[in-house]
Parts: structure tokens; C-alpha cells; sequence
């Protein structure tokens, strides 16, 4: 799979899945994405200094098996 059909499906995955992100003043952008299907994601935004951020990131490590091409997935909020 090309890399930006993993960049889409991980972006319309947050959108269908954690709405939240946005609803409450947060971002998310799809960083990179080696060719193995490793995804690196940015949380920004509310996100930062959010009290549960850290149980959203722990959902979306979770969850992300939805999505086949992707093999894994790390998290930093900015």
C-alpha cells in the first residue's frame, strides 16, 4: 500500500474513531510513514497538558489494528 493511503486511512481511523481530538481544541498530524507501515503521529493542540491525553494515546495504540498497513504506531503530543 502507498503511503498515502496509509495516511489517509489513519486520518479518516482518528476522524471516525476519536472525535474528541478536535471536538476539545486538539490536532493531529500523520508525521511519518516509513514504507514497513510505521506510522509516527503528532497530538497538538489541547492535547498538550490535557488530563487524559495519555488514556486517548493508550486507546489509539488499541485500536490502530483496525487498520491492516499499519504495522505500528508512536505518539507525541507537541
Amino acid at each position: 500500500m502507498i503511503q498515502q493511503e496509509i495516511h489517509d486511512d489513519v486520518v479518516t481511523f482518528l476522524q471516525i474513531n476519536f472525535p474528541q481530538i478536535i471536538l476539545h481544541g486538539g490536532a493531529y498530524e500523520v508525521e511519518h510513514i516509513s514504507k514497513d507501515g510505521d506510522v509516527s503521529l503528532l497530538l497538538s493542540g489541547t492535547c498538550s497538558g490535557c488530563g487524559i491525553s495519555e488514556q486517548t494515546i493508550e486507546s489509539i495504540h488499541n485500536r490502530i489494528s483496525d487498520i491492516d498497513s499499519v504495522e505500528s504506531i508512536s505518539i507525541e503530543i507537541v
